[in-house]
């Protein structure tokens, strides 16, 4: 078929709404974003776009990348980076 295994846009909106949660300041604000990311992989089962192993692969891998550019970005760059550095 047209479609292959593991969602992209799953695994993009993970890595980006994850990097907003890291870096966002406490407070009940931040999860919106999370959910947010949820709802869309729903969208994506909803429309018959992936199945459900699709976007919890896609999520996984957004979500791990997210994890390592958050604890390896200061090793590499000069800026330190710290949590709830936005606000």
């Amino acid at each position: 078929g047209l479609w292959c295994f593991m969602c992209f846009v799953a695994s993009l909106f993970f890595l980006l709404v994850l990097m907003m949660f890291f870096f966002s300041t406490k407070g009940p604000k931040r999860w919106f974003f999370p959910i947010l990311a949820f709802l869309v992989g729903l969208s994506r089962i909803w429309v018959g776009v992936h199945s459900p192993v699709d976007i919890v692969v896609g999520a996984l891998l957004g979500s791990l990348t997210a994890w390592c550019v958050y604890h390896f970005l200061p090793i590499f760059s000069n800026v330190p980076v710290r949590k709830h550095q936005l606000k």
